[in-house]
């Protein structure tokens, strides 16, 4: 998840210099933004704002710079109440998944299920807790 300033620049300046991009976004960039974008910021040196990175699915919010650090807290601040082996896991599978079939997918997302419900104490906390009507205990 990446939160970015209102007034933020981003872009690919490498064939402002000559240069085509050697790190992966002429793979990765059509994959978030889609074709016709990508190949605008790479083939045009063009710099998006942060408003515009969040219209273009580059990140999650901006906020104006001085509300960015009030802006961070409200995304991760409900983030220290949940498993920490829990939320690995999803950006684990999640990640692990991009660019299979959907059935593949779900057969990783089963797997990844079987094995943190049976190596992971916290499923059976969180059940207890949901049980007792408490917040659980990571």
């Amino acid at each position: 998840m990446a939160l970015v300033a209102d007034d933020a620049r981003i872009g690919d300046q490498h064939v402002n210099f000559g240069l085509i991009p050697g790190g992966g976004s002429t793979q990765r960039l059509p994959l978030r933004v889609g074709l016709q974008r990508a190949m605008e910021l790479l083939t045009t040196g063009k710099w998006i704002s942060g408003a515009e990175a969040v219209d273009w699915g580059l990140a999650l919010r901006s906020a104006p710079l001085e509300k960015l650090d009030d802006e961070l807290e409200s995304v991760v601040g409900p983030l220290r109440t949940k498993s920490r082996s829990g939320l690995a896991m999803i950006k684990s599978v999640t990640l692990r998944g991009m660019g299979l079939s959907i059935q593949d997918g779900v057969g990783l997302e089963s797997l990844a299920f079987t094995q943190y419900m049976t190596t992971s104490p916290h499923p059976e906390e969180g059940i207890k807790a949901f049980i007792e009507k408490r917040q659980p205990q990571f």
